[in-house]
């Protein structure tokens, strides 16, 4: 899908939903959060909460700090271990309160990039599976209404978020991964966001300490897993 037909479709899904719920990697915060979708939702008036699912991969102390600065509603969970999804419940019908007082019903929306977990997630709320899930990009196709509860409807719809950059659409998990011809330039990248957001991971992770170069660190994790011949 391309771009400005993907965006199409994501204000479309704003306009007829009354709550968004922007679905986030809590292991990339700044790579999958969308700022461009954050403002389209703010300008619409209607509320917004951020999910960072996955959040049983980041430390505990970590994620409470970033949930203390975020000026929107946020909530942790990881939908693939049912933590945090009572929690969520919650939320959605706080945020949801008001508008049930208007009009009776919400419509919730549920948009984030490829891969970080929405359908799980629609799975989890309902407690059975009422969407189908699948570790490939774009698996849900059109749009279905679920029931949440009596009042409270989710919206499962393609609300991707484009990518533009290939580089990214990897780094975002939203490409097959043995489908990546060219693996090294993302990689590349992918490393430099690391050395700019958390340097030590690097030494946590590899052991790797001294390096001149993101091409130095690749090479030396590939060797450390025996994937380097000589």
């Amino acid at each position: 899908m391309k771009q400005k037909k993907a965006w199409r479709v994501v204000k479309e899904v704003i306009d007829e939903a009354d709550l968004i719920v922007e679905v986030v990697d809590a292991r990339d915060p700044i790579g999958t959060r969308n700022r461009k979708l954050e403002k389209l939702v703010q300008e619409s008036g209607k509320p917004l909460l951020i999910v960072m699912n996955k959040a049983d991969l980041v430390p505990k102390e970590w994620a409470e700090e970033y949930k203390r600065r975020s000026d929107i509603p946020l909530v942790f969970i990881s939908a693939r271990e049912r933590k945090g999804t009572g929690i969520l419940r919650k939320e959605i019908k706080k945020l949801a309160k008001p508008i049930l007082e208007e009009q009776g019903k919400v419509k919730v929306a549920l948009i984030g990039y490829p891969n970080v977990g929405k359908s799980t997630i629609i799975n989890t709320l309902k407690g059975k599976r009422a969407v189908g899930t699948a570790p490939i990009p774009g698996y849900t196709k059109g749009k279905q209404l679920i029931r949440l509860s009596k009042r409270i409807w989710l919206l499962d719809s393609p609300g991707v978020v484009p990518i533009d950059d290939f580089d990214e659409l990897v780094i975002k998990g939203g490409f097959p991964a043995d489908k990546i011809e060219e693996p090294v330039k993302p990689a590349l990248k992918l490393i430099g966001r690391i050395l700019e957001t958390r340097r030590e991971a690097i030494t946590e992770k590899f052991g790797i300490k001294e390096f001149e170069s993101e091409e130095e660190i690749l090479r030396k994790i590939g060797e450390r897993r025996g994937l380097i011949k000589s």
